[in-house]
């Protein structure tokens, strides 16, 4: 966790701690060989044995602004945590897909029981559930068609009206 204060102090951003990290341990292409008529990216990054080990991490350098030389342990701290590898967004709100393979029932089966059991969950305020995917666009496409049927019968109606004067 970056130490708000501390970064502040020795003017060291929290984006150069983070960006720092992610090259050292996600690795960057520092250039390009050629060898043997072939172009070779040249990937830096920590060995293995040092991405394992929480002291060698907290001794990697990061610059400041002044060309200061600090290690992450004056900057950070390391806490043991969870979290997603990847925050997916849709319309600027995270989200988390949950998908499933059918067998042995069809999705008109199955989507009753989910709905079901999706409103027997109590979920955090803010926290809400929608279908996606191809439920998503069934749902869709019988709204669509509900609405053709219904516009049908309109004009059925009119021109029946229209042919017969009342």
């Amino acid at each position: 966790m970056v130490d708000r204060q501390r970064t502040a102090q020795t003017g060291v951003s929290a984006s150069t701690v983070g960006q720092t990290i992610r090259t050292l341990v996600s690795g960057t292409t520092a250039t390009t060989v050629e060898w043997n008529d072939q172009r070779i990216d040249v990937n830096v990054a920590l060995r293995n044995e040092d991405l394992v080990n929480p002291n060698a991490l907290m001794d990697l350098p990061i610059a400041g602004p002044t060309g200061d030389m600090w290690t992450l342990r004056s900057v950070a701290r390391l806490e043991p945590g969870t979290g997603p590898t990847i925050l997916e967004r849709q319309d600027q709100q995270r989200q988390i897909l949950v998908g499933a393979n059918l067998e042995g029932r069809s999705q008109g089966s199955v989507t009753p029981d989910v709905t079901v059991a999706m409103n027997t969950i109590a979920l955090p305020a803010g926290v809400t559930w929608v279908y996606s995917g191809q439920q998503a666009q069934t749902a869709t496409a019988f709204t669509g068609l509900g609405f053709a049927l219904a516009l049908g019968l309109v004009f059925i109606y009119m021109v029946l009206a229209s042919q017969f004067g009342s």
